[in-house]
């Protein structure tokens, strides 16, 4: 790489890391297309010099943002040596700077809509169209649960009370331990 480029990298980046980073990207493509690796430091030597572009590290999304000539690279990115993105990214600020320094395609519109928070009100009703016809059918199924546990704790009171009846045991034990036993059954259940 041309050392005045590779000086100028330094110089307008955040850290040592992120330059290294965009540096070893640049050389990255050196190997494999010569005429763009020429063109894209052409380029980005005249981003630097003539409109102070800039490289920060960033904790979110890559981007390239006209407004202040930076471009940030996500952390990810750099630790996993992911070459593309810079190169990405430069060429929206390359194509930005070729077409008069409008903002290409709406891409800044486009970024900072990616990164408004969500409205919880449209969040809320998709999850209710996503679930709202098991939820129907789940309360249906815990009403019915509901209805057939109670029953039950009745039947089993009832048949209990019966056979202890048939067996000659006092109704005063038949109440204490039956009874109390069948009437805290649906705690038991649930």
């Amino acid at each position: 790489m041309d050392a005045y480029l590779a000086k100028r990298i330094r110089e307008n980046s955040d850290n040592e890391r992120l330059s290294e980073y965009i540096i070893s990207s640049l050389d990255f493509f050196m190997d494999k297309n010569i005429d763009m690796y020429n063109s894209l430091c052409n380029s980005l030597i005249e981003l630097i010099d003539n409109y102070g572009l800039k490289f920060v590290t960033e904790n979110k999304t890559s981007y390239f943002s006209s407004e202040n000539n930076t471009i940030g690279i996500n952390r990810s990115n750099i630790s996993n040596r992911n070459c593309i993105v810079i190169v990405h990214e430069l060429a929206h600020a390359i194509h930005w700077m070729y077409m008069n320094f409008s903002t290409p395609d709406n891409y800044e519109n486009e970024r900072k809509s990616r990164v408004q928070k969500p409205d919880f009100r449209n969040v809320l009703r998709d999850i209710m169209k996503i679930i709202g016809g098991y939820m129907i059918i789940n309360t249906l199924l815990l009403i019915l649960g509901f209805a057939i546990l109670i029953k039950g704790a009745d039947l089993f009171v009832d048949g209990s009370s019966s056979i202890a009846s048939n067996f000659k045991v006092p109704k005063i034990l038949i109440g204490l331990t039956i009874v109390a036993f069948g009437t805290s059954a649906p705690e038991f259940a649930v």
